[in-house]
């Protein structure tokens, strides 16, 4: 149902795609595979995360369907900056402001 509904909207925005994501992944994880891989290729293009960024959501991706699913899903949706691209909400879900360092900060 959730799908159809999806359809007859049209292009759903970060949030809401990820939200039919992990819907999906709780009745059809090879399935939701796909479309998980498709959510980050879009996120990816649309917010141009760092890559601690990136590895971070894309972690949380694999894990939906799973064991810890309710997780996953909560580090997602309480970073504004899966859905946004601020890297400064990255502390949120990490603990440490490490990651939302400029890289010559970090020593790179």
């Amino acid at each position: 149902m959730a799908e159809i509904t999806a359809r007859e909207l049209g292009r759903l925005d970060l949030t809401d795609a990820l939200e039919l994501t992990a819907l999906v992944a709780l009745k059809d994880r090879p399935r939701s595979r796909r479309m998980a891989a498709r959510w980050l290729e879009r996120w990816l293009a649309e917010t141009r995360p760092a890559i601690d960024e990136a590895v971070m959501v894309t972690g949380c991706l694999a894990a939906l369907g799973g064991p810890n699913h309710e997780f996953a899903l909560s580090a997602v949706r309480g970073a504004d900056w899966a859905v946004t691209g601020s890297s400064d909400e990255l502390v949120a879900v990490t603990g440490t402001t490490e990651a939302t360092k400029n890289p010559a900060e970090r020593g790179f």
